[in-house]
């Protein structure tokens, strides 16, 4: 097989290695092998694998959706038992001290208080929301797989990312251990420094609006979570229509903005039957 190295994952596995499996499955095929190895040489699946070895950037577990995804799709040449346990455990144990991966930073909170605790770590929003997503990816081997206890618990983990929803704001925001949202919120704050030289550090490249729509594995329960369907879709629209059309903006701003990944799948939601009014 070729090895694969340079993957990118936080970015690819939203969209790149889905067509891959549809154009490309035999380089896809190397690719999962390439993880399952990194997996063995490294002691854990990469989050985003660079020539040198694991980098730590970015966030989540991105490996779990690209391997996950790739198997219920059909493709099956490598060792998927092996990737299986690895994502199982770094989805319930936090790394081992000195370890050169970070694994999920912030899973012991994600544990314990069935989110991320904005009190005790940065991007705690974004990370509750993405381990949710590579939570439910893990639920979906395991029950292809035949783990149906694992199936059941982690699709229980992949719906926590419903308790960092605040139903007065109607947005994904940080709460802190004792069970409070932090009063301080902002929905179009960036994580750049925006105009007012704020930023904030509970979400990941992008606003709480971004990120307000970023649960495409759960489309239904995203919506259900909205006071109404014509809230949401309302809320949506504007989403879209505020957005900066100009092309030589240097930051994505704060509404839709296609180029950054926390609201690539946003549009998608415009076809679901629940907004259809």
């Amino acid at each position: 097989f070729t090895y694969y190295t340079d993957l990118s994952l936080w970015d690819t596995f939203r969209d790149l290695h889905s067509l891959y499996i549809l154009i490309a499955p035999n380089e896809q095929r190397d690719m999962l092998v390439s993880l399952v190895k990194m997996s063995e040489q490294g002691g854990a699946l990469p989050r985003w694998p660079s020539g040198y070895g694991y980098t730590g950037s970015m966030l989540g577990s991105p490996a779990d959706m690209v391997i996950a995804e790739s198997y219920l799709k059909g493709i099956r040449d490598f060792d998927v038992e092996t990737a299986y346990q690895s994502m199982k455990k770094t989805a319930l144990n936090p790394s081992p001290s000195g370890s050169a991966y970070s694994g999920r930073r912030g899973i012991t909170s994600y544990l314990k208080y069935s989110y991320c605790a904005a009190d005790e770590m940065d991007e705690a929003v974004s990370k509750t929301m993405e381990y949710a997503w590579a939570d439910d990816a893990i639920s979906r081997l395991a029950d292809a797989l035949g783990y149906d206890e694992d199936a059941k618990l982690f699709k229980e983990h992949s719906l926590y990312y419903k308790n960092v929803w605040n139903l007065e704001t109607q947005y994904f925001q940080p709460k802190n251990s004792d069970g409070k949202f932090v009063e301080k919120f902002k929905p179009l704050q960036l994580t750049y420094t925006d105009w007012d030289e704020e930023y904030t550090d509970d979400y990941v490249e992008g606003s709480a609006l971004q990120w307000r729509y970023a649960i495409p594995f759960d489309a239904h329960g995203l919506i259900s979570l909205f006071k109404s369907k014509e809230y949401f879709v309302s809320e949506l629209n504007d989403f879209f229509a505020l957005s900066d059309p100009g092309l030589n903006t240097w930051t994505p701003g704060s509404y839709y903005w296609h180029g950054n990944e926390p609201d690539i799948y946003s549009p998608y939601l415009s076809t679901m039957q629940d907004v259809r009014i």
